[in-house]
């Protein structure tokens, strides 16, 4: 969740930003760091949590709401298992309640439009011709427009059939992890946190691209041993754990990174493909190395960055 104070009448923009999984004492943290937003994923895809109405009410208190624009970018709920929908709270009703608050929705997982980049958002007009006056020129594709408006059609077939392939794949991989005695997330999301117990998960990872399998590094929220995976179809998850398998019981798959943080020469085949894939791949590993020696690490979940950072 994330909130803009006064946005009314002020540019647009964030001066600084504390990312938190707990909001208690965010007062506090707000008060001492004089911060401008606050990030809080409502569904927490990191770790595929449910968020619920009592907590955002307590956040909404926190943050100085209605003085304070609240985004809410809730990440694929139709992968949550029966019931779990009903612990979320009502963000439409927020909406038409004139509420200062932004309800932010994608397209890419449930209706299978990942590399469309498209979504949708609603939020009161007031706000929303600020957000129009801010938008860039033409933002999506005429095809994305039109494969999200066809997908609308046939969409609860198809949420179904994505909800049904992600369930059967989390359920899997949770029976996997328990026999290999690894401890995992269980998750109401399309994605499974779970620790590699290895001193180095980012290691893990860049074995794992090794032999074809491309999983995401949990270092970037402060979860160096763990690792995050997607939940496929079945002949793909089971090479994931075949992979897996493979790098956690022999150590030595596991490749040095480089000394500038990035990815190691030799784990892609060496095609056009496996070019692209490896400049692809070393520059976000890089990157993120960057940010590491630039940005505050996570204290209890909470990373509080100075805006001379940002701006530098």
């Amino acid at each position: 969740m994330a909130g803009i104070s006064h946005l009314e009448g002020k540019p647009f923009g964030i001066h600084q930003t504390l990312r938190i999984d707990h909001i208690a004492d965010a007062r506090e943290k707000l008060a001492k760091a004089g911060v401008d937003a606050v990030v809080e994923p409502a569904h927490r895809p990191v770790r595929g949590l449910v968020g619920n109405e009592a907590e955002l009410e307590a956040n909404l208190e926190q943050v100085d709401h209605p003085e304070t624009v609240i985004l809410v970018d809730e990440s694929d709920p139709e992968y949550m298992k029966p019931g779990q929908r009903d612990r979320m709270p009502d963000f439409p009703a927020y909406v038409a309640r004139g509420e200062n608050l932004v309800h932010l929705q994608t397209f890419s997982h449930a209706f299978a439009l990942t590399g469309l980049r498209i979504g949708y958002l609603f939020a009161p007009q007031r706000l929303v011709r600020r957000m129009r006056s801010k938008r860039i020129a033409r933002p999506v594709i005429s095809f994305a427009r039109v494969a999200a408006l066809a997908s609308l059609r046939d969409h609860r077939e198809q949420v179904r059939r994505s909800f049904r392939t992600v369930d059967e794949g989390r359920n899997y991989l949770y029976s996997e992890f328990d026999e290999m005695g690894i401890r995992y997330l269980p998750s109401q999301g399309q994605y499974v946190l779970f620790e590699t117990g290895a001193p180095s998960g980012t290691a893990v990872w860049a074995a794992l691209i090794a032999l074809g399998v491309l999983t995401r590094f949990g270092r970037e929220w402060g979860m160096e041993s763990w690792i995050r995976v997607c939940p496929g179809l079945p002949d793909e998850n089971e090479r994931f754990i075949s992979a897996l398998r493979n790098v956690l019981l022999s150590p030595r798959r596991a490749p040095a990174l480089r000394s500038d943080g990035g990815l190691p020469r030799g784990l892609l085949p060496r095609t056009a493909e496996g070019e692209v894939a490896h400049v692809s791949l070393d520059r976000a590993l890089r990157r993120q190395t960057r940010l590491e020696r630039r940005l505050p690490t996570f204290e209890d979940g909470v990373r509080v960055t100075p805006a001379a950072v940002l701006r530098g």
